[in-house]
């Protein structure tokens, strides 16, 4: 902690090391990056670099982050990219795992930080508690704590994930995706009913749809229908594109899919669609839904499938939080 009262670590150039939490999923993913771009705010002299066991893909093109590595699953590999890319700070996102903790307590890394338990009481400087009652980026963020209040004034700011953006904006964003299965997809028919309602109504004078590799069939649709309906079509956009769409959108709505977290990090007003196909749905709204004025949360009844939320329920969340 002295080095903290020194300002050591925010006054000179570091290199900030992040490893992932061990989710390799689009929404985890673009939630790293948020956090990574959190961190460049914090250090604006330092290198931030990501690792983790699996690659970033597309999602790195652009990104802020200095760097991506990936290693392998032995605390050997780990431990050696820790010492290759001479890590002075190590924030593990890793909240159970021993020999990543071990890993990183060998690297020599002067300041290390994680999350709360026997084992890193012993390996890590700073451990706090970790928190899954609460959106997933916020409980990472929980572990920024020790920057002398320096988190606190990045909350309500849009992080700068991405070093190109877009001129384009819409006022309405729509994300008909589910990457796990067709049990997160509110049907495209209802899309496009509320669209078309939201027209009539003045809402919106202008959208787009973003569609990945799951919903070709959606193209297809879009292409048979009305071309007024059909708007604009970004077909599997750069990660740098959406971000930049999304964080200028006046509106999004969106089933629980990976892109939707831009709407959560640009605190966008936004609806986002859950199916609680198994009564469970309120764990899952805790740490991938984050809860703020102009933001709401639907979802199906217990049990019950996605498609039985009607147009109606969606169209006046919208009005709400538009409002709001």
């Amino acid at each position: 902690m002295r080095f903290i009262k020194k300002h050591l670590y925010f006054d000179v150039p570091l290199n900030v090391v992040v490893i992932a939490q061990n989710r390799d999923f689009i929404g985890t993913k673009i939630i790293h990056i948020a956090f990574c771009s959190m961190l460049k705010k914090i250090f604006p002299f330092s290198r931030v670099f990501l690792v983790a066991p699996f690659r970033f893909s597309a999602l790195e093109k652009d990104s802020v982050v200095d760097g991506f590595e990936q290693y392998e699953k032995s605390i050997e590999s780990l431990y050696k990219k820790l010492v290759d890319l001479k890590a002075d700070v190590v924030i593990s996102l890793r909240p159970n795992s021993l020999w990543v903790s071990l890993a990183v307590f060998l690297s020599g890394a002067k300041f290390r930080v994680s999350y709360s338990n026997i084992v890193n009481r012993f390996l890590m400087t700073n451990i706090y508690s970790r928190d899954t009652s609460v959106y997933r980026l916020d409980n990472y963020m929980n572990l920024l704590r020790w920057t002398q209040g320096r988190e606190a004034s990045l909350a309500p700011l849009q992080p700068d994930l991405y070093e190109k953006s877009s001129e384009v904006q819409f006022d309405l964003i729509l994300m008909p995706g589910g990457g796990a299965g067709d049990f997160k997809k509110w049907p495209i028919e209802k899309y496009m009913s509320l669209l078309n309602r939201l027209y009539e109504s003045r809402v919106i004078e202008s959208h787009a749809w973003v569609l990945g590799p799951d919903e070709k069939n959606y193209l297809e649709r879009l292409n048979k229908g009305s071309q007024f309906l059909k708007g604009a079509v970004l077909n599997c956009p750069e990660m740098s594109e959406l971000s930049s769409l999304c964080a200028k959108a006046k509106l999004v709505l969106a089933n629980d899919c990976g892109p939707a977290h831009l709407a959560h990090i640009f605190h966008v007003p936004r609806v986002v669609l859950f199916s609680n196909y198994d009564g469970l749905v309120g764990g899952r709204i805790k740490e991938w839904f984050r809860p703020e004025h102009n933001a709401l949360a639907i979802h199906s009844a217990p049990n019950m499938p996605i498609n039985t939320i009607s147009v109606n329920e969606v169209y006046n969340a919208l009005l709400h939080v538009l409002a709001s």
